[in-house]
């Protein structure tokens, strides 16, 4: 996580050269002369099995790196810590979300016991 008195982001800093499809005019020799870029282009990306996106960035000491805006604007916020709690506050609102998700399942799905058996019954008087 980076935050700065603009933006609080997420930064991917490979170990290895990235298995992305990096676009010609941001290829390392291309952007080693290139005026410096805030925000290049859109990356799709799978991140804990969710499909997200970043945007690529380079800088000659670091290589390739992509960098995803998580909140734009810190004018509403008077303490770092006041924008890493909004934050947080978001990744749980998400997560309770999945969670949700998970338990509306169609085969998991609570029926009662009447429902059941008209179920059952409606099958039956359907093959006579």
């Amino acid at each position: 996580m980076l935050l700065t008195p603009w933006t609080l982001a997420r930064v991917f800093l490979p170990v290895r050269e990235p298995e992305i499809d990096i676009p010609p005019a941001w290829a390392a020799k291309e952007r080693a002369t290139a005026p410096m870029t805030v925000i290049g282009p859109a990356i799709p990306l799978t991140i804990l099995g969710g499909k997200e996106q970043a945007h690529l960035n380079y800088h000659p000491k670091l290589g390739h790196y992509l960098i995803q805006p998580l909140i734009q604007s810190m004018a509403q916020f008077n303490t770092p810590d006041e924008a890493f709690k909004a934050w947080n506050d978001v990744i749980k609102i998400r997560d309770k979300a999945i969670e949700e998700q998970k338990k509306r399942c169609e085969w998991q799905h609570e029926v009662s016991r009447r429902e059941f058996f008209a179920k059952l019954t409606r099958r039956a008087s359907l093959k006579h």
